[in-house]
């Protein structure tokens, strides 16, 4: 005997949603009050206290990255790799990344 199924996959996924939504909801209904708006203040300034050795750290890993992808750029270049430019694009993208997390970090943690 086949067994029909209760809900369609469109309405299996909406189910899903809507279980997720509601349990998102409950926990932020769960966080209100002062406690949770102290813990964040906490947290805060714990971050503004460490800024300036993660801000260190943030540099000395661009540093590596861009000394290894400067490396490895060059190589694909002199071997006459195709995809060469891939990489070099790459390479300038994450030192981007990475200036625009030290700039994140300080505008959300430093000046507001």
């Amino acid at each position: 005997m086949k067994r029909k199924k209760l809900f369609t996959k469109s309405g299996r996924r909406a189910l899903s949603v809507i279980a997720t939504a509601l349990t998102f909801y409950e926990a932020l209904l769960a966080q209100s009050g002062s406690a949770g708006v102290s813990a964040i203040n906490d947290a805060a300034s714990d971050i503004r206290s460490f800024y300036d050795p993660i801000k260190k750290l943030i540099w000395i890993i661009a540093a590596v990255v861009g000394v290894v992808g400067a490396v490895r750029v060059y190589g694909k270049i002199m071997g006459k790799d195709p995809e060469s430019t891939k990489h070099a694009q790459a390479f300038v993208f994450g030192a981007i990344a990475l200036v625009a997390l030290e700039t994140f970090v300080r505008k959300m943690f430093l000046e507001s």
